[in-house]
C-alpha cells in the first residue's frame, strides 16, 4: 500500500473543482510597480501574457470611485500580491500611535487613498480632536464629506438635510432649487438631444436631395448621349443604303454600254455610255468603302443606344428608390422639428404670476 497515493474517480475531480472554487473566491490585492516608478494598488480582475487588469478606488469627496484599469505587461516593472486593505487596515491601526495627531492624519489618509470612507473619517476625527487648527486635517475632513457646527464636525449632507437644504454642484440650495436645477439639466439634454437629431434628420434630407439631383444631370447627360447617336445612326444607315443606289446605277450603266457594243459595228460602245459607266464605277467604289465604315458605326451606335437604355432605366430605378427614401426622410425631419418645438416649449422659464 502506498501512502499519499493521489485519489483517482470523481471524487477526486470533486475535490479539485472545489479547491480551484475556494483559491479564486477572493480576489488578491496586488501592488504594481510601472516602469515610470509610480506604484498603484488594487484587486486582481484578470491577467494574461498582455495585460493586466485591477480595480482601483480613486479617492474623491465624500467616498471613492471603484474603476478598473489595465496595465500592458510592458509597462509593469514588477506586481506582488498583499494584504487586502480592510487586513492591513488593522494591522496600521493596530500600530499607530493614538495620541498622536500626524499619526492620526497619516492613517486617515492612508485609509482615504484605498476607499475605506468610515475608518478614514474616524482617524482624521481623531487626529482633529489633537490640532484642531491643523490645516491638512481640516482640509481632508472637508473632502471626507464632514463640516464644522457648533465646534463640531458632523455629516455635511445629514446637516443639511435637517434644514431642508441639499449641496449640489458646490453649491448650497433649497430641495426645491436642486429639483428645479436637474430639470433644467434635463431639459437642457433634452434639448441638445432634439436639436442633434433635427440637424441629423436635416443632413439626411439634404444628402438625398443632392443624390437626387445628381441621378436628374445623368438622365439629362443619357439623353443627350441617345438623341446624338440615334441621329448618328441615320447618317450611317442612309450611308450604307447608298450603296444598293450606287450599285443599282453601275448595273444600269453596265448593261447601257454592253447593248451598244453589241449594237455597234465595230463592237463598241458610245463615249457618253463609256463615260457614265465609268462615273458609276466610281460612285460605286465610294460608296462601297462608306458602306463598310457605315456598317461599323451602326453596330457600334446600336451597342451604346442599348447601353444608355440600360443605364437610364436603372438610374430610373435609382431615382424611383431615392424619392421613396427622400419622402421617409422629410417625414421624419418634421416630426423631429415638432419635437423640437415640444421640448423648448417644456424648457422655457414658466412666467412668474403676479399676485392680485
Amino acid at each position: 500500500m502506498t501512502c499519499c497515493a493521489r485519489p483517482s474517480g470523481p471524487s477526486w475531480a470533486l475535490i479539485a473543482v472545489v479547491s480551484a472554487l475556494a483559491a479564486t473566491a477572493a480576489a488578491a490585492q496586488v501592488e504594481i510597480t510601472l516602469t515610470n516608478g509610480e506604484k498603484v494598488v488594487g484587486e486582481l480582475v484578470r491577467e494574461d501574457p498582455v495585460k493586466v487588469v485591477i480595480q482601483r478606488s480613486i479617492p474623491g469627496r465624500g467616498g471613492a470611485l471603484v474603476a478598473e484599469v489595465t496595465y500592458q505587461r510592458k509597462q509593469i516593472a514588477s506586481l506582488v500580491e498583499k494584504l487586502s486593505p480592510e487586513d492591513e487596515y488593522k494591522v496600521r491601526a493596530a500600530a499607530v500611535a493614538a495620541d498622536s495627531g500626524e499619526a492620526q492624519l497619516a492613517l486617515a489618509l492612508w485609509c482615504r487613498q484605498q476607499g475605506l470612507a468610515a475608518p478614514a473619517r474616524t482617524h482624521a476625527l481623531n487626529a482633529i480632536a489633537r490640532d484642531p487648527a491643523a490645516p491638512a486635517t481640516v482640509a481632508l475632513l472637508g473632502d471626507l464629506g464632514l463640516v464644522l457646527v457648533d465646534d463640531a464636525w458632523v455629516d455635511e449632507a445629514e446637516h443639511l438635510a435637517r434644514r431642508g437644504l441639499v449641496k449640489v454642484g458646490g453649491k448650497v440650495m433649497t430641495r426645491a432649487e436642486a429639483d428645479a436645477l436637474r430639470s433644467r439639466g434635463r431639459n437642457s439634454v433634452a434639448l441638445r438631444g432634439a436639436e442633434d437629431t433635427v440637424n441629423t434628420k436635416a443632413t439626411w434630407v439634404s444628402t438625398i436631395e443632392a443624390n437626387v439631383a445628381k441621378t436628374d444631370l445623368r438622365l439629362v447627360e443619357l439623353a443627350e448621349q441617345a438623341t446624338q447617336a440615334k441621329t448618328a445612326l441615320v447618317d450611317a444607315t442612309v450611308a450604307r443604303d447608298r450603296l444598293a443606289g450606287a450599285t443599282e446605277v453601275l448595273e444600269r450603266t453596265t448593261r447601257r454600254v454592253r447593248d451598244e457594243a453589241a449594237r455597234s459595228l465595230n463592237a463598241r460602245a458610245s463615249q457618253g455610255a463609256l463615260d457614265d459607266q465609268l462615273s458609276a464605277q466610281r460612285a460605286h467604289g465610294e460608296a462601297r468603302r462608306a458602306g463598310a465604315t457605315a456598317e461599323m458605326d451602326i453596330a457600334r451606335l446600336n451597342q451604346l443606344i442599348a447601353h444608355v437604355g440600360r443605364e437610364g432605366r436603372a438610374i430610373e430605378a435609382k431615382k424611383i428608390d431615392l424619392l421613396r427614401t427622400l419622402d421617409i426622410a422629410r417625414r421624419e425631419l418634421d416630426e423631429a422639428k415638432t419635437k423640437l418645438e415640444e421640448v423648448r416649449r417644456a424648457a422655457a422659464p414658466t412666467p412668474a404670476v403676479s399676485a392680485p
